[in-house]
């Protein structure tokens, strides 16, 4: 049974080996309830397991000019109080404590890059994503970065702009690294759009029910995109949110976006919003 050729599917696409004995504790992934199932590599010493997964990535527009003209540790000191700030004051809206633990567990900063996800399956030997779950995990994700979005411009630290995808994420069973077609989807989405925004990805719009959309949290809109384009397609829904154009032209000021591609950035959001 330690044979490399001693393998099945579960779940989605998920190739699984037996008997390499590896340990998987990974704060805020779903937990094992038999013995750990993964893509084991015995030369490496530990398993990387695959799971589905709700995941969303930020870039903070303007933050390597804030690095540049600012000491780097007030920078990261105030942009990981900023992050700490919001995911504590998600417990008044209805997060349980267990919901924060996985939030604050499974986020990820390096620079201006900002990625948070949650896992759609019960547990490891269960890696099948379960459509309750994909619900309950979008709705969660949709109002974080909601948050996030509005949070950013409110304090007139932040403007962010990201994307939500999903699909099968391979997680290290050691913990450390995460990666996965839907970080691919993502990412090419957040790097294309041109604006202070967070669109969907259409496998994640795939999910989307009659709840996500009247919860007020998303709108289809035409997404403006690099090189004068637009697409349609769903996005945060923050038009509600009481910011004002004085709230966005501070911000783009203070992260230094004021370039022609920078002033762009903000003249779509502003017309997103309607300000």
């Amino acid at each position: 049974m330690d044979s490399m050729n001693d393998k099945k599917t579960i779940g989605l696409t998920t190739t699984v080996y037996h008997g390499h004995g590896f340990g998987i504790v990974q704060p805020g992934a779903p937990k094992p309830i038999c013995p750990a199932e993964a893509i084991g590599y015995p030369q490496l010493g530990r398993a990387f397991v695959q799971l589905p997964a709700i995941c969303l990535l930020l870039d903070i527009l303007g933050f390597g000019r804030l690095m540049l003209k600012s000491k780097p540790v007030e920078v990261a000191g105030e942009s990981a109080f900023f992050f700490e700030t919001c995911f504590n004051s998600f417990s008044s809206d209805g997060f349980t404590e267990d919901e924060l633990a996985e939030l604050k567990s499974n986020f990820m900063r390096l620079s201006d890059t900002a990625a948070l996800w949650s896992y759609t399956c019960e547990s490891y030997a269960n890696a099948t994503s379960e459509s309750g779950l994909e619900a309950k995990s979008l709705l969660r994700m949709l109002k974080v970065a909601q948050h996030l979005l509005v949070r950013g411009f409110q304090t007139k630290k932040y403007a962010l702009r990201g994307s939500i995808a999903f699909g099968d994420c391979v997680q290290d069973a050691r913990g450390g690294a995460i990666i996965g077609v839907p970080w691919t989807y993502a990412s090419d989405l957040e790097k294309d759009q041109q604006w202070a925004g967070i669109a969907l990805h259409p496998s994640a719009v795939a999910l989307l029910t009659s709840e996500h959309r009247d919860a007020g949290l998303v709108t289809e809109t035409k997404i403006p995109l690099k090189g004068g384009r637009s697409e349609l397609g769903w996005a945060i829904d923050w038009r509600r949110s009481g910011i004002q154009r004085a709230e966005i032209e501070a911000t783009f000021s203070r992260l230094g976006e004021t370039g022609a591609i920078e002033q762009e950035k903000q003249r779509n959001t502003l017309a997103f919003l309607g300000v």
